[in-house]
């Protein structure tokens, strides 16, 4: 009987040491997946928010291209637009406007920066043609 007794009580449990060993074998393994999360989360908000910055970028290129030449061209004189009022509170956006072809062509460029962050601005440039000019130049073409 005492084989039995003593199978029984190596069978009970695990001893303290055992427990401890573990618990810290188990923390190595969970420590690098808290640090691996924790620098996943800051690039998807930082993802997000180039997001964020790019789409605002291109939607403002469009509605300065529906303003259309002439009303851009009048325009030209004031200085550059900043906008920190902006729907989205952490971009600030600026636009410039400048005349390549005097009476044909126009750039507009939209920057639009992160607030509190080092990365470079969101740049989107968009050319504005005057519809007048290419309408002459389709007619020299045809003739």
């Amino acid at each position: 009987m005492s084989s039995s007794l003593k199978q029984m009580k190596a069978a009970e449990g695990f001893t303290l040491l055992e427990v401890m060993i573990a618990m810290a074998v188990m923390a190595l393994g969970i420590v690098p997946l808290l640090v691996t999360h924790g620098a996943s989360v800051r690039n998807m908000t930082r993802s997000k928010e180039m997001t964020h910055a790019a789409l605002m970028a291109a939607g403002q290129i469009s509605i300065l291209e529906a303003r259309g030449f002439e009303a851009l061209e009048m325009d030209l004189d004031l200085p550059p637009a900043e906008d920190d009022a902006s729907a989205i509170p952490y971009l600030s956006l600026r636009e410039e406007l400048e005349e390549v072809e005097p009476g044909q062509l126009l750039e507009a460029r939209v920057k639009v920066s992160i607030k509190n962050s080092e990365s470079d601005p969101i740049e989107i440039v968009g050319y504005i043609v005057n519809p007048s000019f290419k309408e002459e130049e389709e007619e020299e073409t045809e003739e």
